[in-house]
């Protein structure tokens, strides 16, 4: 899943004033400054006056915005999760592909990804996830809710493929769907550690295995 999956991309109610679409796109900026610092030195080593500097905003205006850092970090991690699961529901719902070849087709091409990345970043689910679920119970429920929205969209795709006869194990989709989701988040952590592509490459050799 995850890895960077931020997409630069505003989107607004067809219905507004100039004024409120002003006030959105600053907003998302405002956030993606956020996805910027969070995935390069994590939520707890980022003070307020860092984001403000970055957005370049006063702190009455970010208050506007957001009610509190952990709000503002709420809300940078629901838009990274909504736009990479946009993508990750592109890809496993296209229905010009087998569900199997979706699924290794999705994660090859985030593998290439992290390649021009020089390993870097990693997902910023699995970043946060690693850093604050012991410390702050509702970034912990947020990152969970996140989390299952990816299992069921490739759990969907699982069952078709099953469906279809192209998987013969006896896993259920659901136990398959956590299976590679976890694998696939511990694999983004011992790449990070090792600063190697070689966890991930040991990914998609199992993947391709269970998907047989």
């Amino acid at each position: 899943m995850l890895g960077i999956l931020i997409i630069s991309k505003k989107i607004f109610p067809l219905q507004t004033t100039g004024l409120f679409l002003i006030m959105q796109t600053k907003k998302d900026e405002i956030i993606d400054i956020g996805y910027s610092l969070f995935s390069e030195k994590g939520y707890s080593n980022i003070g307020l006056k860092e984001i403000l500097d970055k957005a370049m905003v006063p702190k009455g205006s970010f208050y506007h915005y957001f009610k509190s850092k952990e709000d503002f970090g709420i809300q940078v991690l629901k838009k990274y999760s909504e736009n990479g699961l946009a993508i990750y529901k592109t890809v496993l719902n296209n229905d010009t592909i087998n569900p199997s070849d979706r699924i290794l087709l999705f994660y090859t091409s985030k593998v290439k990804e992290y390649k021009e990345q020089n390993c870097m970043n990693g997902c910023l689910l699995g970043n946060i996830t690693a850093e604050m679920s012991n410390n702050n119970e509702n970034i912990r429920e947020l990152l969970a809710i996140e989390f299952a929205k990816w299992e069921n969209t490739l759990e969907n795709c699982i069952h078709q493929a099953i469906n279809n006869k192209e998987i013969n194990n006896e896993l259920s989709a659901a136990t398959m769907s956590v299976f590679i989701q976890n694998s696939w988040e511990g694999a983004l952590l011992n790449m990070k550690c090792k600063q190697s592509l070689k966890p991930l490459y040991h990914f998609l050799e199992g993947l391709k295995v269970l998907l047989n």
